[in-house]
């Protein structure tokens, strides 16, 4: 189950302990911090709360932009345009965005009005997009640009993997069944593990597993989606992408586990 409450500002900066642990990073705003993780609708609930994460993220969009064409053009010598362009869009797109967002768990600290709470506002793509966006810019605004660049660094493939990073992301599922085939593995199988929200606006979480060498979790508002950031997500992992010589024969490959009763599989070729 997903965590529902507003966390308490002293729990707040307790995850922030652990983020600037591990970033080596420490806000020196505080105020600047509950700024970005604030969201109108809790502030529409909060007086005290009138500042919303809107102009960070206004802020932030600009910053991720310059810190993605910077990279992208210093790590792709010899391109054209079009594929510098192709690339930046497919590191700046929503989906993309909410899961940096969940890596560094925002998704836990951002402060939503209750109706947001309870439709599933912390799992919504959109709302994840934004507060990455805005904490981005509170960091830009806090530490100066150097220090909003190196966290976004942190969160992208490795520089000689872009361009294989753009052909997985265009057709993830596609390109993951190919690495198993060639490495001889069993076929993906996903799984609906639940799903969440009202009903003319649901989200579906599903587990992808290649036997029992990886898996993945993924989410959307279709179960298409929710396949494709499973198989993304899949495909990040070196275990699948940087196989250990070991691994990349039929008999190391051990039988799928089996589902357990809260799991429902889905066939791969039905949903595309």
């Amino acid at each position: 189950m997903h965590r529902q409450e507003n966390l308490k500002l002293v729990d707040i900066r307790a995850e922030m302990d652990s983020f600037s642990a591990e970033y080596n990073y420490v806000f020196k705003d505080e105020k600047l911090l509950l700024e970005a993780l604030t969201h109108p609708s809790y502030a529409a609930e909060e007086p005290a709360f009138h500042d919303t994460n809107q102009r960070l993220e206004f802020l932030g969009d600009s910053v991720l932009e310059l810190i993605l064409s910077e990279h992208i053009y210093h790590h792709l010598p010899g391109q054209p345009e079009g594929i510098l362009t192709r690339v930046r869009a497919m590191l700046a797109k929503e989906s993309t965005l909410a899961s940096f967002a969940q890596r560094l768990h925002l998704d836990r600290l951002i402060l939503l009005g209750r109706g947001e709470i309870i439709t599933g506002g912390r799992q919504r793509s959109s709302i994840l997009c934004d507060v990455f966006e805005a904490f981005l810019g509170a960091m830009y605004l806090d530490g100066g640009y150097d220090q909003a660049k190196a966290l976004c660094l942190s969160m992208l493939p490795p520089a000689d993997r872009l361009l294989e990073t753009l052909g997985y992301e265009e057709n993830p599922k596609g390109s993951l069944q190919e690495i198993c085939q060639r490495q001889h593995w069993p076929n993906p199988v996903y799984h609906i593990q639940e799903t969440t929200g009202p009903s003319h606006e649901p989200v579906f979480h599903v587990c992808c597993r290649v036997g029992n060498i990886a898996s993945a979790d993924g989410q959307g508002h279709s179960l298409r989606d929710a396949q494709k950031m499973a198989a993304r997500l899949l495909l990040d992992n070196p275990l699948i992408t940087s196989p250990a010589p070991a691994d990349t024969t039929a008999e190391n490959v051990q039988p799928e586990p089996e589902l357990s009763a809260t799991e429902t599989a889905v066939p791969d070729e039905t949903i595309n």
